[in-house]
């Protein structure tokens, strides 16, 4: 699967990373197969294959006793001086694995070559970022003010949780003063954010080597076995859809709300009331199935426990990382692993980087209520509710958002047409006409952009700065998965066209190879299915 890279080249070991490696192999760390430092073109530096790696086999392995853990700070000299400070080191705040880890990790790097971590520390990067760290000018390039927001927000809450530290710390004589300061402590907070691995361990780790792998969507994975156990990622997100993503919450600056069927219902009854009960109770009791299944699938998505839940640190266990199930590296190839099922905004407010082609990216937008009809009497109705707000839509690449279909469908409904057609196809010239609404709400989102996509790839070729590239790289991807809903709404409007004109659907259908290189995502039939398989015409 992943093949040689020509132009790589490994780069010469200094003195601090030669004394790590000698380190973490006396601590029982193993990787046979690979090598780093190696320089990647066009100039990043990365991990490489030296023998082929099969799917399956174990790339990296670290005893438990090579963990830097939260674990091992509670069992550390320290242990005395968290338990005097129960409302910095308590585990229910948001912040205790951060504080604790911060708070040894200075700790240890203030003995120098006396602590035992000492090699481990001296090749933590000295100046590791995300876009917190980026100027306004920057993050005014990324054409996203939710993000310029976030990064706000997040800085605030830096400080907060900085101050907190300081005032707890500071009592204490014991604990080095002069490492008090923002810098030591963001500097800490950021490799913890970068380089620790979470979800499939018992505790936040450290996992030595095994963080020098880049980030790709792969299926290269990391686990926590014992000796007799067999690495098996079959079950890692069991009952997940493969595109689905893993993204924390954003700050937003707006008020967000989300739809439920049964209001979409309301707003359309409020104005014209049908007279016929028993169409509107059918239509009352398919929102409210509608609304139900949502729920559940919500509380689904967010009771989603990963297996480190019950995973149970033990001595004689590992941390391995290990090729995915049907991966194979050639030498000479880039070993990577999955940071985790990230969108490029997660990847860059962790990471500080994004990815072109990014399995799991979308393009996030966010549609007042209002814009979905044109009618100023249901605008009013909202706004009566204090619901006319704006409502966000993830739009990813491999499927179209059926649920803006679905909104325009249900606000501008009304008795002269099917019943069926409230929520789903099911009238060739209504939906023709929700298409089009459709086209022009996300031909208004590109309109919003202060560049277009062809002005930003042609802007690749004078990227100066590695900020400026993963700008290029977060805001052309999102306008790319815009596009790409424009031309197959496009696509679905002419389909529908021939069906009115009296072709068959698999005849209309024929039109979809005519537009097959005229979108970034090429697999236009297969995008295409999640919508036609909801048809339902007469």
């Amino acid at each position: 699967m992943y093949q040689l890279i020509e132009g790589s080249e490994p780069l010469p070991l200094t003195p601090e990373l030669t004394t790590f490696f000698e380190w973490a192999r006396s601590r029982g760390v193993r990787w046979d197969k690979i090598e780093y430092p190696v320089l990647f073109p066009p100039g990043y530096i990365g991990t490489r294959a030296t023998d082929t790696i099969y799917p399956n086999e174990v790339i990296i392995s670290a005893p438990n006793s090579a963990l830097f853990t939260t674990e091992t700070v509670k069992r550390s000299d320290l242990a005395n001086l968290i338990s005097q400070c129960p409302d910095l080191f308590e585990e229910t705040n948001s912040y205790y694995d951060y504080m604790l880890l911060i708070t040894y990790i200075l700790w240890e790097k203030n003995k120098g070559n006396t602590s035992e971590w000492a090699p481990f520390l001296s090749v933590q990067p000295k100046n590791p970022e995300t876009i917190q760290d980026w100027s306004p000018e920057e993050l005014k390039e990324l054409q996203d003010p939710d993000l310029e927001y976030d990064s706000e927000k997040h800085f605030t809450y830096h400080h907060y949780a900085y101050t907190l530290w300081r005032q707890n710390l500071s009592k204490f004589e014991e604990f080095p003063q002069d490492l008090l300061t923002f810098k030591n402590f963001i500097w800490a907070w950021r490799l913890i954010g970068t380089r620790t691995f979470g979800k499939f361990v018992p505790h936040v780790t450290f996992f030595p080597v095994g963080e020098f792998l880049n980030h790709d969507n792969t299926e290269t994975y990391y686990c926590y076995v014992a000796p007799d156990e067999t690495p098996d990622s079959s079950g890692r997100y069991n009952g997940y859809e493969d595109y689905e993503d893993h993204d924390d919450r954003i700050c937003e600056r707006d008020l967000l709300i989300r739809y439920s069927y049964h209001i979409l219902v309301e707003a359309n009854q409020n104005l014209a009331p049908l007279e016929d009960t028993d169409i509107y109770k059918e239509i009352q009791t398919e929102a409210w199935t509608l609304d139900r299944k949502d729920e559940i699938e919500n509380r689904r998505k967010n009771d989603w426990k990963p297996l480190s839940d019950t995973l149970i640190e033990g001595d004689n266990k590992c941390m391995q990382m290990v090729a995915g199930p049907t991966e194979k590296y050639e030498k000479g190839s880039e070993i990577y692993m999955s940071y985790g099922r990230y969108s490029n905004r997660q990847l860059l407010c962790v990471y500080g980087f994004a990815l072109r082609d990014n399995k799991y990216n979308y393009a996030r937008i966010k549609v007042k209520f209002e814009r979905f009809t044109k009618n100023p009497a249901i605008v009013e109705f909202l706004e009566k509710k204090e619901i006319n707000e704006l409502i966000p839509f993830k739009l990813k690449h491999h499927e179209l958002c059926l649920d803006i279909f679905r909104i325009i469908r249900a606000l501008n409904w009304d008795s002269s047409k099917p019943k069926e057609a409230f929520f789903n196809p099911a009238s060739l010239n209504y939906e023709v006409s929700v298409l089009n609404h459709a086209l022009s709400i996300l031909q208004a989102e590109l309109a919003e952009f202060p560049t277009t996509l062809e002005a930003d790839f042609s802007l690749f070729d004078q990227v100066s700065t590695p900020h400026f590239y993963f700008a290029l790289v977060y805001r052309s991807e999102r306008k790319k998965i815009i596009h790409s809903h424009i031309n197959l709404i496009n696509i679905c409007i002419v389909v529908l066209t021939r069906m009115i004109e009296g072709q068959p659907l698999s005849q209309a259908l024929e039109i979809v190879e005519d537009f097959e290189n005229d979108i970034e995502y090429p697999n236009n039939r297969k995008v295409l299915s999640s919508y036609i398989s909801t048809f339902q015409f007469n």
